[in-house]
């Protein structure tokens, strides 16, 4: 695995490929790897594999469900802008749902 993990983290991936999705998780789960170090190649593939971010719940829901989002946001520093721009919508999101949640309960 880390020499898989070694190889991944010099890719510059233009398109999200399933692949690419499978060996990152496949690295992400072995003990043998450090995850920093495909903390860049996991957030270009990430954000080529969702594309735009709508805010909705749905969106939330996905990436909540997805092994490579969890491991990315649990394992890495982002060292993106890209990514920390998305994280930061995504953070906009959450308190926007948690607000419409708050007002459903008043």
């Amino acid at each position: 695995a880390p020499a898989l993990a070694g190889l991944l983290a010099e890719l510059s991936p233009r398109a999200w490929h399933r692949q690419l999705d499978a060996d990152l998780n496949a690295c992400f789960a072995a003990t043998t790897v450090e995850p920093q170090g495909l903390a860049r190649v996991t957030a270009e593939t990430l954000l080529l594999k969702q594309g735009g971010f709508d805010g909705s719940a749905a969106a939330l829901e996905a990436m909540g469900g997805d092994p490579l989002w969890l491991a990315f946001l649990s394992r890495c520093v982002n060292v993106s802008g890209e990514m920390e721009a998305r994280l930061n919508a995504v953070r906009a999101a959450l308190l926007a749902a948690e607000d419409m949640e708050g007002e459903a309960l008043r």
